[in-house]
């Protein structure tokens, strides 16, 4: 089954410059303020047919107005508190109907809802996070993320209440952070801790992540400073072992 391997963002490039070397991206923009459809259409305009676009939902579905994401915005809040943390409100839902829009555009099959680190386990939040994916339409996958270590633990066992949902959970097998779904997406912030930006991923940890995905029909995004050479190095891997096995 195929792997797609891409990066969160264009690290650093141009949108053209990126398609010009990879089949994926994951448009990060997108959480903090979503773009005007003319520019949806702009980007999905500037590379090729078969290149892929994911993106990050809008912050106003997942993030309270005490995140410190807000301050980077621009976008003005409404005097109710109930804005982000899967709340069902009309300004949640509002946020998810014009990320779908965005979604469209660009012809995305997946939307990463990243939730905030302070959205702890507890079935009050496990309901929030039902009772939203019931209520809305979606126009391509959820992919739930958790930031806080005690949804860990649950993830055997949540997966397949999101799951009947068609919501999957966002992994990272090298970190143990891996559960059977029917859908495989993987995001990468490096080694020891949730993020570690500064990480390189080295031969060995490439290894293991080749064959934890084997098979798996996986999409694999790298979100590290060296993710442009490490999801390079990953391909020529991939590329490596489809060689040697053609070769058997």
């Amino acid at each position: 089954m195929d792997r797609k391997v891409g990066c969160c963002g264009t690290a650093g490039m141009s949108l053209k410059s990126f398609s010009e070397i990879f089949k994926l991206v994951e448009i990060q923009s997108t959480f903090y303020r979503l773009p005007r459809i003319g520019t949806a259409k702009k980007w999905r305009g500037t590379v090729p047919e078969d290149f892929e676009f994911t993106l990050k939902a809008f912050q106003g579905i997942t993030h309270p107005k005490s995140s410190p994401t807000w301050r980077r915005s621009g976008v003005k809040l409404p005097d109710s508190d109930e804005v982000g943390n899967m709340v069902l409100s009309e300004f949640t839902k509002d946020s998810w109907n014009k990320t779908m829009e965005i979604a469209s555009e660009l012809k995305s099959k997946f939307v990463v809802v990243q939730l905030p680190p302070s959205f702890e386990f507890s079935y009050l939040n496990l309901r929030r996070l039902e009772t939203f994916f019931e209520s809305v339409e979606a126009r391509c996958t959820p992919l739930v993320e958790f930031r806080h270590a005690s949804w860990i633990s649950e993830l055997r066992r949540i997966a397949p209440i999101l799951n009947d949902l068609d919501v999957f959970i966002v992994t990272d097998p090298l970190k143990g952070i891996l559960v059977d779904q029917r859908k495989n997406y993987l995001r990468l912030h490096g080694m020891n801790g949730f993020t570690n930006y500064k990480h390189k991923y080295s031969e060995e940890e490439l290894m293991r992540l080749e064959q934890f995905t084997r098979g798996l029909g996986a999409y694999i995004l790298f979100n590290n400073v060296f993710m442009k050479e490490d999801a390079l190095r990953f391909i020529e891997l991939l590329r490596t072992q489809r060689l040697n096995i053609s070769n058997l």
